[in-house]
């Protein structure tokens, strides 16, 4: 596993090649994600590359692992925005690495800010209550789901909070 951290994603899950010249910022980035070692890739860059579901099988162990140290990895946006990314991860995943499953279910069996509380709905099983007792990023008074406003629509049409 360790020698993995040492190639990139273009090594490990084979060469993109170089973005079109027309693509966005978005597609630009990605490509070259993909020729940054795995085990450089920082929180912003995994959770970029988790969401669009990049190389899950690959990356989603070294993401673990840092949410393992600090669940509220922020990225460049957010309290837990890694968490966040982590948590829309299809269920076809998880089901087919339940190991990964079970370090993501020891993780989120924390005190969690509000900001990861959608995804954290999403990810439990469908009736399920999560295990976590919702608190302010800052530390504060728990709060209600009811508090919260609204930033995301449904998983496909996600919103950030900036």
């Amino acid at each position: 596993m360790r020698a993995q951290h040492k190639l990139t994603l273009n090594e490990l899950d084979g060469d993109w090649g170089p973005p079109p010249p027309d693509t966005t910022r978005l597609v630009r980035t990605t490509h070259q994600l993909r020729t940054v070692p795995v085990g450089e890739l920082d929180d912003e860059a995994l959770r970029l590359l988790v969401l669009q579901k990049i190389s899950l099988r690959i990356l989603l162990p070294h993401a673990l692992t840092l949410l393992e140290a600090d669940p509220l990895l922020a990225g460049h946006l957010y309290l837990g925005a890694l968490l966040d990314a982590v948590l829309l991860v299809p269920a076809e995943h998880w089901s087919s690495y339940p190991e990964q499953r079970a370090r993501l279910e020891r993780i989120v069996d924390t005190d969690l800010p509000a900001e990861v509380q959608p995804a954290l709905a999403a990810f439990l099983a469908p009736g399920e209550a999560p295990k976590t007792q919702v608190r302010d990023a800052g530390g504060g008074r728990a709060r209600r789901k009811s508090d919260e406003p609204s930033y995301r629509g449904d998983r496909r049409n996600r919103k950030y909070r900036r």
